[in-house]
């Protein structure tokens, strides 16, 4: 019996890649005997926020399958970094015909089925995301809100406890001489992030410096595309331009407050405080299962005050993020503790 650890398609700045690494450090540090299949391409950077190459990804796809069936043996559990695996359906093929019987589990990041998913639109993949849950024997989800999203029929699979996320991997900026922004937006431009929301906040703030992550060069949205040219016109806004790794962890130290307005999981609001910025939240997604309800809005004018009250106390609100271990996934998934 093996343990095995499969590492998805990667990109540089992903909040995927940075689940991986966690993962993959947690076992090294902790000498758990989990066999490690690492991503099979090259790390390029995310240009629209989701499997933009598609070379890569089928190539990597194709080669983890293979790789698996040379080793797969009779009771050995095998855990994806990333639940959305094509390959795991010709895999089962393979060990069912051979009588090989396996664990499979994966880490949910996201599908058509959850509401402004990437994939929201793409309506042939629901099929394909249904058989690939019908084959896990569990699905890790980090929210609660995430898990909202699944088919009654999956429901007892499923298993919330937040990804691996360490805040002391960051050093917080908090001497605001140092600030060149006051609110930042972390994330990049989708609908399940509120863009109508953020260019009404932005209008209606116009003495607050206001960055803005550049717009994914492969978008071809026509709707969000002119929401975003419309923000990057005003005046208090300062468009970044597409940033990963060190660079986007400088601009959120530049920044006193980061505001989000929809998330899934909350890995992008962790990584904002813990380089030093306050949080104001949406009060609703999966934010409320994270942060004290001070943090929440629940609309506009509410959003405005909070933004002006940090910002003219800042630091004083600022609270470190919660860090989680990816310890528990792995222990839950492969040792049943």
């Amino acid at each position: 019996m093996s343990n095995i650890l499969v590492c998805p398609n990667l990109y540089n700045g992903s909040a995927l890649t940075e689940v991986t690494r966690e993962l993959i450090k947690t076992i090294n540090e902790n000498k758990l005997d989990i066999k490690i299949i690492k991503f099979k391409g090259p790390m390029t950077t995310l240009k629209t926020g989701c499997l933009d190459d598609p070379d890569i990804f089928f190539d990597h796809s194709i080669k983890t399958i293979e790789e698996l069936k040379k080793i797969v043996k009779k009771s050995d559990k095998i855990l994806f970094v990333d639940s959305f695996q094509l390959g795991i359906g010709l895999l089962h093929y393979y060990t069912e015909n051979k009588n090989i019987d396996v664990k499979y589990g994966g880490l949910f990041h996201g599908a058509s089925f959850v509401k402004n998913d990437f994939f929201s639109k793409v309506k042939w993949v629901r099929n394909f995301e249904y058989g690939m849950l019908d084959l896990m024997d569990k699905v890790y989800t980090a929210s609660n809100y995430a898990a909202s999203f699944f088919n009654k029929r999956f429901k007892h699979k499923i298993k919330v406890i937040p990804f691996g996320f360490n805040a002391n991997n960051f050093t917080p900026n908090l001497d605001s001489n140092k600030k060149e922004f006051d609110v930042i937006l972390p994330f990049r431009w989708s609908w399940d992030r509120d863009p109508i929301f953020f260019k009404r906040l932005i209008e209606r703030m116009p003495e607050i410096i206001f960055a803005i992550p550049g717009f994914g060069e492969n978008e071809n949205d026509p709707k969000l595309r002119e929401i975003y040219q419309k923000i990057i016109s005003k005046r208090n806004v300062i468009n970044l331009g597409i940033k990963t790794g060190e660079e986007h962890y400088k601009n959120l130290k530049k920044s006193k407050v980061v505001v989000c307005a929809g998330d899934t999981f909350g890995y992008g609001f962790r990584e904002a405080m813990a380089c030093g910025c306050i949080p104001v939240l949406y009060n609703g997604s999966c934010y409320p299962e994270f942060i004290d309800k001070k943090y929440l809005f629940n609309n506009i004018e509410e959003a405005e005050k909070l933004i002006k009250d940090f910002l003219n106390n800042y630091p004083k609100d600022y609270i470190k993020p919660n860090s989680f271990s990816s310890l528990k996934i792995l222990e839950d998934f492969y040792y049943e503790r």
